[in-house]
C-alpha cells in the first residue's frame, strides 16, 4: 500500500471516528474524544511527511502507525464497536 492509499484509508476511518454516536457509545467520552483527536493528529503527521517532498523518516512512520493501531484497538474496546473491518491497520508497516 502506498502512502496515498494509506491516507485514503485513514480518511475513511476518520469519517467513522467523526460520527457523533461514537462518543455516545462510551462512558468515557472525554477519553474517546482525546483518542480521536490524537488519531487525527497522527494522520496529519503522515500527510505532512508525504507533502514535504522528502524521504519520510521510516522509524518515525512506524511509530505513528503503531500508535494509530493502538488508538483504534482502544476505541474498539471502549466504545464496544465492531471495528473488525479496520483490523488490517495493525499490519501497516513502512516499506524498507
Amino acid at each position: 500500500m502506498n502512502v496515498g492509499e494509506l491516507l485514503d484509508t485513514l480518511e475513511a476511518i476518520s469519517t467513522i471516528l467523526n460520527n457523533p454516536n461514537l462518543q455516545n457509545t462510551s462512558q468515557k467520552n472525554d477519553d474517546v474524544a482525546k483518542k480521536v483527536k490524537r488519531f487525527h493528529e497522527l494522520v496529519e503527521d503522515i500527510r505532512l511527511q508525504q507533502h514535504d517532498n522528502y524521504l519520510p523518516n521510516i522509524k518515525n512512520t512506524e511509530i505513528i502507525l503503531e500508535e494509530i493501531s493502538t488508538i483504534l484497538n482502544a476505541l474498539s474496546t471502549e466504545c464496544n464497536l465492531n471495528l473488525l473491518k479496520l483490523d488490517f491497520v495493525k499490519d501497516f508497516r513502512p516499506l524498507p
